[in-house]
């Protein structure tokens, strides 16, 4: 099964592949890859997952991808789960029909080999083709923490309208609205 995550910068992306990094290491019986550009996941990641920095292969083609990828399956038959980081950052292309080609063939062989992939892609969705989508990690919302939000929206709201609507000097700064309440000495930043 392959699974991908695509989102701008920012979106949460590498925040839920390294929660399904830490499941998989606590449920899986095989062995959990992680493949990133650099090392910025060194100190997130348990260390029963195999950590592999990208950039010491020089991988920069789909097709050395799948090359590497089938050499670590070749090297350990016990290969149940890889993360893959920021795709894009590993391949020189963000060309969508040159990824979609992989997805493709990733699936094929995850079916063929019995292993699951996550992958994270930091583009825009609406790059995404229809090919691509059927490969999307939806994440379903539970209604306890959709409430839970909710809850903390209207704090934040009442909090606001209590200490700075009262009080409140608006003023433009840096691209975006800055709230001032001199009398409690409180700003707040309004993008």
């Amino acid at each position: 099964m392959v699974k991908v995550m695509m989102g701008l910068k920012g979106s949460g992306k590498t925040k839920r592949l390294v929660e399904l990094v830490k499941k998989a290491v606590a449920e899986d019986k095989g062995s959990v890859y992680v493949i990133e550009k650099d090392r910025s996941l060194t100190y997130e990641i348990p260390y029963e997952a195999r950590l592999i920095f990208a950039s010491d292969y020089s991988i920069g083609t789909f097709e050395f991808l799948k090359g590497f990828i089938s050499g670590l399956h070749a090297g350990n038959y016990d290969v149940s789960t890889v993360f893959i980081d920021s795709l894009f950052k590993l391949v020189d292309t963000k060309d969508i029909a040159e990824t979609e080609k992989f997805l493709d063939w990733l699936s094929a062989f995850s079916e063929r080999e019995n292993i699951f992939f996550f992958i994270t892609i930091s583009d825009d969705i609406s790059n995404a083709t229809q090919g691509m989508k059927k490969y999307f990690d939806y994440v379903h919302a539970d209604l306890p923490r959709v409430i839970a939000h909710n809850e903390q929206v209207e704090t934040g709201a009442r909090i606001f309208n209590r200490l700075f609507v009262p009080n409140m000097k608006k003023l433009k700064r840096f691209g975006a609205s800055v709230y001032v309440n001199e009398a409690d000495g409180l700003m707040a930043l309004a993008e």
